[in-house]
């Protein structure tokens, strides 16, 4: 007779994770428990939506608090509301918030421009040849190590620029188009350079709720199909995280997950601060609710439009939340 071998249920990577979450949520608590006690008041939290471009909306909702004496016990966002979010808890007041996002070259930050004054006059002659370049990664095995390997962001191969009149190009792109696309238009360089600058001192893994405001944001992540809630990590990778706009910005690529915008699984986690305890929860919803026929025009239009439709019923029941 064989002996008879009782199967233990296997702990997934993913339950692993999903219990050190509920652990530091749990740490969140009692840190909003004592300041209830201490203070003899109720607790707020500010849960900032994603928007886009309308996300510095934001900074004035946080200008308005602080005029009137409003205690943030709390901050937490997705994508913009993310990313404004975290700024905030870093310790910066309303109006340095405003003048950071003023400040902030836009244009150049949701690109991989190079300043042209950081430009050799070669680089500024072969740039000027094209109207518009398109990174492709032209080595296979450059490809498929870059697809295997676990880092934070997927590094920037050389860029190969093809232009009209480049023969040599055209069967490169035919036979490895679809393996040598990049994952997104931007890579985000400049982006995570800014993130980087902001969170100066705070480089380092750390817990969000040992910062000067506790901090939580939501990114999305593409393996496992949920939300990923950063509680701990580096301060920037978690900001790039929750702002990677899907085909806009490569994903992050850390600890085995593939992360873009929040606003696909949790567009106003309005839940994660009434799972932390705060009493008092205050939202800044800036989404646009469903789009008409003439207002879907262009691809950002499309991008925008799906990620809101990914998040639209976590998006509905938790603006509903009591």
């Amino acid at each position: 007779m064989l002996p008879t071998v009782s199967a233990q249920p296997q702990h997934s990577v993913l339950d692993e994770k999903r219990e050190a979450v509920d652990l530091r949520v749990e740490k969140i608590r009692h840190k909003l428990d004592s300041i209830r006690n201490v203070r003899h008041r109720p607790t707020v939290a500010l849960v900032l939506s994603g928007g886009g471009a309308k996300g510095a909306a934001h900074v004035g909702v946080i200008k308005y608090l602080e005029s009137i004496g409003m205690p943030i016990d709390i901050v937490m966002g997705t994508s913009m509301g993310g990313l404004v979010g975290g700024i905030y808890a870093l310790g910066y007041d309303a109006d340095h918030l405003d003048s950071i996002i003023r400040n902030i070259d836009w244009d150049m930050a949701l690109s991989d421009k190079v300043p042209r004054d950081y430009l050799s006059y070669s680089s500024i002659k072969y740039k000027e040849k094209y109207a518009l370049s398109f990174p492709f990664l032209y080595d296979k095995n450059e490809y498929l190590h870059m697809k295997g390997a676990d880092q934070d962001y997927m590094r920037r191969a050389d860029d190969i620029h093809f232009g009209a009149g480049q023969a040599d190009a055209t069967s490169m792109v035919k036979d490895n188009l679809l393996g040598s696309l990049p994952s997104g238009m931007v890579y985000g360089q400049n982006v995570n350079n800014i993130l980087s600058s902001l969170s100066v001192g705070y480089q380092d893994v750390i817990d969000f709720y040992d910062l000067p405001i506790p901090f939580l944001c939501v990114a999305t992540d593409l393996v496992s199909g949920t939300a990923k809630i950063w509680t701990k990590g580096k301060l920037n990778t978690a900001l790039r995280s929750t702002m990677s706009i899907p085909g806009l910005f490569a994903p992050v690529r850390v600890d085995g997950m593939v992360l873009v915008d929040g606003g696909m699984r949790n567009n106003y986690p309005t839940d994660l601060a009434k799972k932390v305890g705060a009493d008092i929860v205050i939202g800044v919803n800036l989404s646009d609710g469903y789009k008409n026929y003439n207002q879907i025009n262009n691809l950002a239009d499309i991008i925008n439009t799906g990620i809101d439709m990914l998040g639209r019923s976590s998006f509905e029941s938790n603006v509903d939340i009591p």
